[in-house]
């Protein structure tokens, strides 16, 4: 016959406290996370796109990507006032 087993279970132990004189070295930041969005543009918008990319390329020392284009754009856009930018909507149209 099997008897009782009089030990105390790897289960039932209480998980260790954290002590609070030990420092946690956060030596790591974390990661910005890119969120994947797709736009659909026009033909015309992708020829002024490449233009912008072709203007900024000329005078920059190394090559800027369409995409690093956008960014700049909506910078500028948030810098902008909403009076410039209803209007530069209304001559996109």
């Amino acid at each position: 016959m099997a008897g009782k087993i009089r030990g105390k279970s790897k289960l039932t132990r209480e998980p260790k406290k954290k002590r609070e004189d030990e420092e946690q070295l956060n030596l790591i930041g974390t990661k910005k996370s890119s969120t994947l969005k797709a736009f659909r543009f026009y033909e015309n918008d992708l020829q002024r796109l490449q233009e912008v990319a072709q203007k900024m390329n000329k005078v920059s020392h190394r090559h800027i990507s369409e995409t690093a284009v956008i960014r700049a754009l909506l910078v500028l856009g948030a810098k902008s006032s909403d009076a410039k930018l209803i209007k530069a909507l209304r001559d996109s149209i």
